[in-house]
């Protein structure tokens, strides 16, 4: 089991992550990394195992994310093979052995329970420990908290 993030810019899903979420993991490797543009998200976020993605990213990174299920296969599946088998909801079952082995899906039907959200908005990033299913009615969060090396340390 995971710690569970989603991350948003300007309160707007944009990516979900599914391990270490924590803000001295996650939080620590956005700041780290200085995280502005989506495509500097998605790398910090890779290392993180990606859940879900904005459907403007979506087809770049399961493109990855195939040719690294093809070559598990030992030249049986191309990447193509795996993305074909992926659209007719025929994943090969002998080659899941991680969550990495699964495509990622879009936001839309994200559904997950995410243990903190982690928000850029104006250059500067947020985060707030979370309870509940992402946009239910259940969905309960904290205050924001400016993430900080301080507050990184604290939390």
């Amino acid at each position: 089991m995971g710690t569970r993030a989603m991350i948003t810019r300007d309160g707007e899903p944009f990516v979900a992550t599914h391990w270490d979420g924590y803000p001295d993991i996650l939080g620590a490797e956005i700041l780290k990394a200085d995280c502005k543009t989506p495509e500097e998200i998605i790398e910090v976020a890779k290392c993180r195992d990606i859940d879900f993605i904005h459907k403007d990213f979506l087809k770049n990174v399961n493109q990855e994310r195939y040719e690294d299920i093809a070559a598990k296969t030992d030249g049986k599946y191309t990447a193509d093979d795996i993305a074909e088998l992926d659209r007719k909801g025929e994943m090969l079952s002998f080659q899941i052995q991680t969550s990495h082995d699964y495509p990622i899906g879009t936001m839309d039907n994200y559904g997950d329970w995410p243990d903190y959200q982690y928000d850029l908005r104006d250059g500067k990033w947020f985060f707030r420990s979370c309870s509940g299913v992402w946009g239910g009615d259940n969905f309960k969060s904290d205050e924001w908290i400016e993430l900080t090396e301080e507050t990184v340390r604290e939390n």
